[in-house]
């Protein structure tokens, strides 16, 4: 065999050898795709779909740009159906093969097939993808798009919660170098994935979290919500002189887990509540795309929490969870980012668990308390909550690291990245 021929012989044979086809060239795709947009959004999970959709409504009425949104199942797909005529889904791509299995961790992990990958591929070109950061999947489909298509490709990253070198984001996205650039909450968090090694330089920017923004305004439609409390706690008459509470949740089916005992904690304190006070409802509103009928009712009911304790919501009543905190006096969950999406609203939050494991931005801050028994839950709700009127200024979720004016930061930096107007500096944080 000529010497010339060697090289692309052993890696085809190297690719016969992983099970995997011989990648297309980025011309081939590129002559092939269905639709072709300046950037791709990749959500998948409630908190980034929320995250990006004040940008992408900012770009859609404001940009000369076009996107696509790839929605890669529930509750990204119902989020952004009927309103965006740019969304697709795998299903629209012909995609077939796969039954996602939304809202469990085994769903986390799932992988599509090379032929998925490559009709994606073939119906999409982009040259920028802004990908949502807690399914492989979405890992997968990025670093298609950067190995065919060059793309630059943003993650973006909604949680409060510490970095985490074990998480999807760390093991998936940063350490492998899939990502050019990741979008992050809070400083701390950017500065953790900073001192972490990766084989490509990643620029760190600090953007805060739009959906801060975007529950102001929600809370901010006084006559909605006074109309949200009166369907959700009000019975016809009352006067609305009671502490609402609201627990947000769903997501589990291990009765092991930490979840489930945090559960047990809320039930319990709601018994001893109401039993001595008739001033207090509590509420379990469940994760955008969950049905708390399958778990936590039938917990709740075990643990004698009829609806007569607590009044499970269904996503049937048409209440976001922004407007059903923002209609409460007090909200919890277990380790959510509706915390601080709480505080942004001047709701004060308790974090229930049986240990410190929740670990995030507000809780180093010293602005989510946690409540690991009953007995502290009750007493954090009616006395630090309720008699001390316990309240988060703006100013310490800034002192925290945590930005505002979230959406016109994201809107400026990608603008920015399109435009190439600024030179990406490695492991840099940008304010922007």
């Amino acid at each position: 065999m000529p010497r010339g021929l060697l090289l692309p012989f052993y890696l085809l044979l190297l690719c016969c050898l992983l099970g995997r086809p011989v990648a297309r060239t980025f011309a081939d795709f590129k002559s092939d795709a269905k639709e072709s947009c300046d950037f791709l959004f990749i959500p998948h999970d409630a908190g980034e779909s929320y995250m990006l959709q004040p940008v992408i409504d900012r770009f859609a009425s404001n940009s000369s740009y076009s996107f696509l949104i790839l929605t890669l199942g529930q509750p990204s797909t119902d989020i952004y159906a009927g309103n965006y005529t740019q969304q697709r889904t795998l299903s629209s791509l012909g995609i077939d093969d796969i039954q996602i299995e939304d809202g469990t961790e085994q769903a986390r992990a799932q992988l599509l097939s090379d032929k998925d990958i490559k009709i994606i591929l073939e119906s999409i070109q982009t040259t920028f993808v802004v990908t949502g950061m807690v399914y492989s999947m979405q890992a997968q489909i990025s670093s298609s798009y950067k190995n065919v298509y060059d793309s630059t490709i943003v993650g973006l990253d909604d949680s409060f919660s510490l970095w985490d070198p074990n998480s999807i984001l760390s093991t998936e996205f940063t350490s492998p170098g899939i990502v050019d650039e990741v979008f992050f909450t809070a400083d701390d968090i950017a500065f953790g994935m900073s001192n972490e090694a990766s084989p490509t330089p990643i620029v760190a920017t600090v953007t805060g979290s739009p959906t801060l923004d975007s529950w102001e305004v929600v809370a901010s439609d006084v006559a909605n919500i006074r109309h949200v409390r009166n369907v959700i706690y009000s019975k016809d008459g009352e006067e609305d002189d009671f502490i609402g509470i609201v627990f947000a949740g769903g997501y589990t089916d291990s009765i092991a887990s930490p979840y489930d005992a945090s559960l047990r904690v809320l039930c319990t304190t709601a018994i001893n509540v109401v039993s001595s006070s008739s001033n207090y409802r509590f509420l379990f509103s469940p994760h955008p795309g969950y049905d708390p009928r399958t778990y936590e009712v039938p917990r709740f009911k075990k643990w004698g929490c009829g609806e007569d304790i607590i009044r499970v919501l269904s996503e049937d009543e048409g209440f976001s969870t922004a407007e059903v905190v923002a209609a409460s006096n007090v909200s919890l969950s277990e380790c959510s980012t509706v915390g601080g999406q709480s505080l942004a609203i001047s709701k004060p939050h308790s974090f229930i668990s049986r240990s410190y494991a929740c670990v995030d931005i507000f809780t180093e801050a010293g602005l989510i308390p946690y409540s690991l028994t009953p007995e502290i839950l009750e007493e954090t709700i009616t006395e630090t909550f309720h008699v001390e009127n316990y309240y988060v200024p703006r100013s310490d979720i800034v002192a925290a690291g945590i930005p505002l004016l979230s959406t016109e930061r994201i809107w400026n930096r990608m603008n920015a990245i399109l435009s190439n107007k600024y030179t990406i500096v490695p492991s840099a944080v940008f304010d922007v």
